[in-house]
């Protein structure tokens, strides 16, 4: 997609997209609630890396966004301009780190340091579930 860094994971056969159309709203909220906590991660951990530099509107820092749908979220720096005198979108100037003279990646280093994370996120929201399906047991 033009404009957007994208860090995707693949449902392969649609069964993971067929779970949450069929899950119970239990399942849903859990989950949920683990891609909301996944995405904020992400979300501070590339502020926390982007490079200082407040001298060029847009800031890099200012443009990390976090749009979520349900069970699916985006982060990054999903809208903007590019920065004045480059004809780069906000969104490669981030992947690349092009942001001169910056040159200190942030926003894959921030997914990679995110994965434990979201993997504990998600075990917590099945067992979660597992409970409340249970019977609180």
């Amino acid at each position: 997609m033009a404009g957007k860094t994208l860090i995707e994971i693949e449902d392969v056969g649609g069964s993971f997209k067929r779970f949450c159309r069929e899950a119970p709203k239990e399942a849903r909220a859990a989950m949920k609630e683990a891609v909301t906590k996944t995405a904020n991660r992400v979300s501070d951990e590339m502020y926390d890396r982007a490079p200082d530099r407040s001298d060029a509107p847009p800031h890099v820092k200012d443009a990390i966004d976090v749009k979520q749908t349900g069970l699916s979220a985006l982060v990054g720096i999903l809208e903007g301009d590019a920065p004045s005198g480059t004809e780069a979108t906000m969104g490669e100037v981030a992947q690349f780190n092009e942001y001169a003279p910056n040159k200190q990646p942030f926003m894959l280093p921030a997914a990679a340091m995110s994965e434990r994370p979201a993997a504990e996120y998600a075990r917590k929201a099945l067992a979660k579930l597992e409970q409340v399906l249970s019977g609180g047991l």
